[in-house]
């Protein structure tokens, strides 16, 4: 007779299909948007502050994502300002820069599952922090990034180095009923 899973271990699968059920959701939610022949107004936010972080927006993070998987370097490079933006432009116009960057775009997020990002922490100067997951079959790459308002947009200003992370239950795990 098979054993009943540990009460801890049923709570650990409840929250990894939670938070996938999110990322679809999420994911879901911004393939709409972009189709929709009228875009949402942004709400108005203050000029020196994100006051109300429910109005910053993490979609120029799925907007990267989508962009690499698609080779698209022109609207990758749209979701980036300041010195990561000149970095990335340095790195297109370097002598040894890939002949073909979207091949390149393409082959670095191989194997992708999903993205989950954590609530926005407002920071002074129309700022904001986010966490972001990239969630692989056998790990999660975690890297904070800093969002910036550039007009009505925001654009991913900086990022740290991803942080590779093994999670207790593996993406794809089959969840035991009840």
């Amino acid at each position: 007779m098979p054993s009943k899973p540990s009460p801890v271990a049923k709570r650990v699968s409840l929250a990894v299909v939670t938070v996938l059920l999110l990322v679809v959701l999420v994911i879901a939610t911004q393939r709409d948007r972009t189709a929709s022949s009228s875009p949402a107004s942004p709400t108005p936010i203050a000029p020196s502050k994100v006051e109300d972080t429910s109005t910053v927006s993490v979609a120029c993070i799925h907007t990267m994502i989508d962009a690499a998987q698609r080779g698209d370097v022109a609207r990758y490079r749209e979701c980036f300002t300041g010195d990561l933006l000149k970095q990335l432009d340095d790195r297109l116009a370097a002598k040894n820069a890939p002949a073909k960057p979207g091949e390149t775009l393409k082959a670095a997020i191989t194997g992708l599952k999903g993205i989950a990002t954590d609530p926005v922490n407002a920071l002074p100067g129309e700022r904001a922090d986010v966490t972001m997951d990239l969630i692989y079959a056998d790990h999660n790459a975690r890297q904070q990034v800093t969002l910036r308002r550039v007009g009505t947009d925001w654009k991913i200003e900086s990022w740290t180095d991803p942080h590779r992370l093994r999670p207790d239950i593996l993406y794809g795990t089959p969840v035991e009923g009840r």
